[in-house]
């Protein structure tokens, strides 16, 4: 009787390490495209994965119904064209969730602001201080 208990837990707790692995290589993913430069926790704060020990800042991964992973992204930009960004930075966390093995569904990808190089010294400068 306590294994039919544990099972769940540990599918559970397995899920859980594999939508915070497909949030931080995401993440990771979209920070890497040129004209990304930063995520946004978006009003509250709350636009976040947490999980695993983990608090990864302005990416949401939630398990699709249908199976899979959808997955949201809050991000700061530089002075790009925006369309182009959004789909190359789909493109690369699809890679990257291919390239673990990760289902994904669906890649939303929410612009929260766009920064000029003004911006850009002021957001170093604040990150640093």
């Amino acid at each position: 009787m306590d294994q039919s208990v544990d099972e769940p837990s540990s599918a559970l707790s397995t899920a859980e390490s594999e939508r915070v692995r497909l949030a931080r290589l995401a993440l990771t993913a979209a920070l890497r495209v040129p004209g990304v430069l930063g995520s946004d926790t978006g009003p509250g704060k709350l636009f976040v994965t947490v999980g695993d020990g983990e608090r990864l800042q302005g990416i949401v991964c939630a398990a699709a119904k249908s199976g899979g992973y959808g997955v949201g992204l809050r991000l700061v930009c530089g002075m790009v064209p925006l369309p182009q960004l959004a789909e190359q930075v789909r493109a690369a966390v699809r890679l990257a969730a291919a390239r673990a093995a990760i289902d994904i569904v669906s890649v939303d990808v929410t612009v929260a602001d766009v920064v000029t190089a003004t911006g850009v010294a002021n957001l170093a400068h604040t990150a640093g201080g």
